[in-house]
């Protein structure tokens, strides 16, 4: 399988989402480290949400050598996130 990016590997599942935007924004954080990353199943959910719970939900894959870096980029995010949140509710 090729990545976005041309970079061929074999994709490994690193996070599932329930919706789009959350799985779009997770990629767009691995595009902007230049992680080569692609959603599965995206389409299914621009069809129908039930549908995409239906399949497991969107899948964003990574090659197997990305996994650790990818993760630690979407835990910092989410982090950051949450950090921002509690600040505006101060």
């Amino acid at each position: 399988m090729t990545f976005d990016n041309g970079k061929p590997g074999e994709p490994v599942l690193l996070e599932t989402f329930r919706d789009l935007a959350s799985a779009i924004l997770a990629k767009s954080i691995l595009n902007s480290a230049e992680i080569p990353c692609l959603l599965q199943d995206e389409n299914v959910a621009w069809l129908s949400r039930s549908m995409s719970n239906i399949v497991g939900g969107i899948k964003l894959m990574v090659r197997e050598e990305d996994v650790e870096k990818a993760l630690a980029l979407i835990k910092e995010q989410a982090s950051g996130a949450a950090q921002e949140r509690e600040g505006e509710s101060e």
